[in-house]
């Protein structure tokens, strides 16, 4: 039987003992891995980056560039971090490079630990990840990128919502963040639009102007695609496999 077990901040890795035959789930609901589903689902191909000096050479080669600095957004970004403005551009067979705060170091800690495979989710494609999960049938991780080392809201909401889906096909879990994951999911999902308002991390974009697609972040399957880290860059997974 598969396990579930949840990671509810990257400083919280070095402490976690990862199990055989893990599938990593890197979640960043505001926004980089939402934005890196609707890249990924409009046929591009995400190069994360580890710093803005970085994305900046990038964007000085002629590539395009998403994602956000310490204080906000990038001025140089194409996209900003709004997998909603990705979605209505014309991105395939393109490359995007992307910097941001939270989620780009979270898929970079992961792969410090070297687990089987690195995948990338969002609510905008949770349907096409519980699919994919329940098909490889391995033992799974749900990492939460948070807000520079904090839990957060929504990123723990998301994976009560992912652990929820797994749960009832077979999936079982024996950790405390994943009951309290799945306890936050049961509290939210009445309205998770209204009950995600006391996020501190969406607070903080307000205050920045940088509500953007928040909407769209929590919007359920707009996207069918799988994203998965190969290397130095992030592709779709192959669904027939």
């Amino acid at each position: 039987m598969p396990f579930v077990d949840t990671i509810l901040s990257p400083v919280l890795v070095p402490f976690v003992r990862q199990k055989e035959n893990t599938i990593v789930v890197v979640v960043d609901i505001l926004r980089s891995t939402t934005t890196i589903c609707s890249a990924i689902d409009c046929g591009a191909t995400v190069w994360p980056v580890q710093t803005v000096e970085e994305a900046f050479e990038a964007k000085q080669k002629g590539h395009l560039i998403a994602g956000d600095g310490p204080k906000g957004n990038m001025e140089f970004t194409d996209f900003g971090n709004s997998g909603q403005r990705i979605k209505n551009a014309d991105v395939k067979g393109k490359s995007i490079y992307l910097y941001s705060v939270n989620g780009v170091k979270a898929i970079a800690k992961m792969q410090e630990n070297n687990p089987e495979q690195i995948i990338v989710a969002s609510f905008v494609n949770i349907s096409a990840i519980t699919d994919y999960l329940l098909k490889q049938n391995k033992n799974v991780m749900l990492l939460c990128s948070g807000w520079r080392g904090q839990f957060c809201i929504e990123d723990t909401i998301f994976c009560g919502a992912l652990a929820e889906r797994l749960c009832n096909k077979g999936f079982d879990c024996d950790d405390d963040s994943t009951f309290a994951a799945l306890d936050l999911w049961d509290k939210a999902k009445g309205n998770l639009m209204d009950y995600v308002q006391k996020a501190t991390h969406l607070k903080l974009l307000v205050g920045m102007q940088m509500e953007e697609s928040f909407d769209y972040a929590f919007e359920m399957d707009s996207c069918n695609s799988v994203p998965i880290v190969v290397g130095n860059k992030i592709i779709a997974a192959n669904l027939d496999q």
